[in-house]
């Protein structure tokens, strides 16, 4: 009797140890599943000058050229990369839509956006500036050789808004579903692309010079969206999802 006594004094208190060691267990297999699924995503690209830029975010310059070793120079697929650890959000900015990310113009640009353990969303990022009033954006559309191939509503909710010494500023965001994807596709072949911008206002068209930058925003930020999409395999994201 004791000594079965001692034997179920003892297996009780194995207990909370097995437990602790099964959580242990658990939590490393998720970890591991995170990071095989971020193996696959880094894997389209090689990395040059991170930095830490606070509050878990990183930056780096990433070369999505093949081949193991770019020669950063002659780099001709660059993108701005940013790793947003408190979202669990990677992002990367191609280098003709960060040029157009500092200017105060009227123009319209793209930004590949990846969630932990999912795959890439292409964003589309519209913003403007009014001289006179407020603009009340409502719609996008982008024209390929004089016919609309993108057309996107704009919820009024959706528009962040300011007044700066330049005019009124009004910029938004959205994901293009697989439709508009096909379409960024047909503008990334070529041909004459104008973008107009529709508000409780009247209307206002992005400049000659900036509607080409887009043309080239839309082909390098499709080629980074395919090399991450290639990337990330099935088996990755499935068992990463499944533990997260």
């Amino acid at each position: 009797m004791e000594r079965d006594a001692e034997r179920i004094t003892m297996k009780t208190a194995l207990i909370p140890l097995a437990f602790a060691t099964l959580l242990s267990a658990s939590s490393t297999f998720a970890q591991n599943a995170a990071d095989a699924w971020r193996g696959t995503l880094t894997s389209a690209y090689q990395v040059k000058g991170a930095s830490d830029k606070g509050n878990g975010r990183t930056e780096a310059y990433a070369c999505f050229d093949s081949g193991a070793k770019p020669e950063w120079e002659r780099c001709q697929l660059v993108a701005i990369a940013n790793r947003d650890t408190p979202t669990g959000m990677d992002y990367y900015t191609p280098r003709t839509s960060r040029l157009m990310a500092y200017g105060t113009s009227t123009f319209l640009r793209s930004e590949i956006a990846v969630l932990d353990c999912k795959k890439p969303l292409y964003v589309l990022y519209p913003y403007l500036v009014s001289k006179q009033r407020q603009f009340l954006l409502k719609a996008v559309s982008v024209m390929l050789n004089g016919k609309v191939v993108l057309q996107r509503p704009i919820q009024s909710q959706n528009v962040l808004q300011r007044s700066e010494s330049y005019g009124h500023e009004e910029k938004a965001h959205f994901i293009a579903d697989g439709e508009q994807i096909a379409a960024l596709r047909k503008i990334a072949q070529g041909g004459k692309v104008s973008i107009r911008f529709t508000g409780e206002a009247g209307s206002m068209s992005v400049n000659p010079q900036d509607a080409t930058m887009f043309s080239r925003d839309v082909t390098d930020a499709l080629a980074i969206y395919d090399a991450l999409s290639a990337a990330i395999t099935p088996e990755a994201q499935q068992a990463c999802l499944a533990e997260k």
